[in-house]
């Protein structure tokens, strides 16, 4: 499962429900605005193939 926010803050108490159920990777942004904001989402999604990739 995947999550992306610029605000973990409001879910970290209840986090644990989900990673007790299943593996987790959590991508924190932190300032996207106007045409970076494809880039930042292609960066994102090579990192997570990369990681992905390493962890077979």
């Amino acid at each position: 499962m995947v999550f992306c926010s610029k605000n973990y803050r409001p879910i970290l108490p209840e986090l644990h429900w989900i990673t007790d159920h299943f593996n987790v990777f959590c991508y924190y942004i932190i300032m996207v605005y106007g045409k970076d904001v494809k880039l930042q989402w292609i960066y994102f999604f090579s990192f997570l193939l990369s990681f992905m990739s390493t962890k077979q």
